[in-house]
């Protein structure tokens, strides 16, 4: 193996455990809060991070009979930096307002004031993004299956390091780790459009770019092309409704598919080129969550090219 790339796998595997260190001292501390509520019991505790906004948010439930209750009526915490209270709701899930007292390097909860025999603690922080991306592994293939109706795109994400994680929490989500595909538009397309369509639109778009010049002849010769190439074809008008129907997500969404723990989040244009009238690519973007008990997802995205490909012809056919 070549010595660069043993330096690059050391220093990623190197970066994914930093992170996921990170994060975890962090769950960490918000654990440890619960030692702050002993002797009551804690029966539930749960983190979720999204992945795209990078929020943490901790709950804790604890249980608190009326004879512990009146041994300790209230509850002090040292404040976590980065972090910062959220609602206490009782079992009767009633939101309580406004319940923390604040000092200057403490959060404080009145335990005597709050109905019932239990209730639910929330904290909410943010993680940096590059301990994110370095905690999740995530893989999308190029094409990976192209068959005579689909295209098929592998989809694959982990989080690294998951034994730091099991060590340190019981319960731990990733909502929303993203993926973007680039489905190839112009290689689905190509095929099946008209050979005078694309020669219209570059004869117009030659005209405007002459008219903006002072090369007359260019701007005749110009002039002339257009011309033929609306005798040989559409007018412009007819194209430029044509492409405004085929470059409509709206158009293009019913021909994608996910498998898998994943969702379609949206759809894309993707970059234009300079020898073709459709963006070639339609990005398309998808999203799933990871938790301890599932920490690995995969699946698929799949462009049933066929079907979109008769779509498209039915679609010329009726201009």
């Amino acid at each position: 193996m070549n010595s660069n790339n043993i330096k690059t796998g050391l220093s990623t595997a190197k970066a994914s455990i930093k992170a996921a260190k990170e994060i975890s001292e962090k769950i960490n501390l918000l654990r440890k809060i619960s030692e702050y509520f002993s002797p009551f019991e804690q029966s539930t505790k749960k983190v979720e991070i999204n992945y795209q906004s990078r929020k943490m948010r901790f709950e804790l439930i604890i249980e608190t009979p009326e004879n512990v209750k009146k041994k300790k009526r209230k509850v002090k915490i040292p404040k976590i930096e980065g972090f910062s209270v959220g609602y206490v709701q009782n079992d009767y899930f009633q939101t309580i307002e406004n319940p923390w007292k604040e000092e200057e390097s403490h959060w404080i909860l009145p335990i005597e004031k709050i109905n019932g025999s239990r209730f639910l603690i929330e904290l909410n922080g943010e993680i940096d993004r590059r301990s994110l991306q370095n905690l999740i592994k995530v893989f999308s293939s190029a094409n990976r299956d192209y068959t005579k109706e689909n295209d098929k795109y592998l989809l694959n994400a982990h989080i690294k390091n998951i034994e730091l994680f099991e060590k340190s929490y019981k319960e731990l989500t990733i909502e929303g780790v993203p993926f973007l595909v680039k489905v190839e538009l112009k290689k689905a397309v190509s095929p099946i459009l008209p050979k005078h369509l694309q020669s219209r639109v570059y004869a117009h778009q030659r005209l405007i770019e002459t008219a903006k010049g002072s090369n007359r002849v260019a701007f005749h010769q110009a002039r002339l092309a257009v011309k033929r190439a609306e005798r040989e074809g559409w007018s412009i008008e007819t194209v430029k409704s044509f492409i405004s129907k085929v470059t409509d997500l709206n158009f293009f969404k019913p021909f994608i598919e996910v498998s898998g723990a994943f969702n379609l989040s949206k759809l894309e244009h993707g970059h234009f080129e300079d020898d073709f009238i459709l963006p070639k690519t339609i990005d398309v973007n998808t999203e799933t969550n990871l938790t301890l008990k599932q920490p690995n997802s995969r699946g698929e995205l799949i462009f049933q090219r066929k079907n979109f490909q008769e779509a498209l012809t039915h679609a010329i056919d009726k201009v």
